[in-house]
């Protein structure tokens, strides 16, 4: 064999050893990524007591935005449903205020968290209404729920029945307030424990 034929033979060796040990790639096969997972913190969890539920939408949402209305027919409709309403209220006078109404489909404790910006003043006021009555508060919270969540300013806590409840909104210094609903033994599935609240009676 010449010299030149066995260069060339080791040439063709060389170029075979290198295709074997290249990586076999292909064409169709995208890279992968991992979705990162929800914080827990983002999302309630069944452990947790209404306070800190009601703390978590009031602070974090989920949020709908509403306009109360002056009287309540045409006035918005909100929900016990795990979301913070952001409720536009209207001027009356130098103050603010308004109705949205709440169709409550188990009769017993509701829990209603109200926030709003600035001091809490004593003409900033939260009433009920239900069948053209007005309902009693069994406890108004106005400093144990704050100190657990500033976001909080009030928390209200009435037995309700089954139907439409009027909540009417007065005296508010500032145009939105938010509301947090969490029924006592109705849909969202908490217990009725209210009477271990540190609540004030209210008469």
């Amino acid at each position: 064999m010449s010299k030149n034929m066995s260069v060339y033979f080791f040439g063709v060796l060389l170029a075979s050893v290198a295709s074997c040990s290249a990586p076999v790639t292909s064409p169709n096969v995208m890279p992968t990524t991992s979705s990162p997972s929800p914080s827990p913190a983002a999302t309630p969890s069944a452990a947790m007591k209404p306070h800190q539920e009601a703390c978590l939408h009031m602070s974090s949402g989920p949020q709908k935005d509403v306009e109360a209305a002056l009287l309540s027919s045409g006035a918005p409709v909100i929900a016990a449903d795990h979301h913070r309403y952001d409720v536009t209220l209207k001027a009356q006078g130098d103050r603010f205020g308004g109705t949205v109404v709440f169709n409550n489909p188990t009769a017993g404790d509701v829990r209603f968290y109200l926030g709003f910006a600035g001091p809490i003043s004593p003409d900033t006021k939260l009433t009920l209404t239900q069948a053209g009555k007005p309902l009693a508060f069994e406890s108004v919270d106005t400093e144990h729920v704050h100190e657990e969540c500033s976001d909080i300013k009030v928390l209200y806590v009435a037995e309700v029945g089954v139907g439409p409840v009027e909540i009417n909104m007065a005296g508010f210094q500032e145009n939105v307030a938010r509301l947090v609903l969490e029924g006592g033994s109705g849909e969202d599935g908490h217990a009725d424990d209210h009477e271990e609240d540190h609540g004030h009676d209210h008469e």
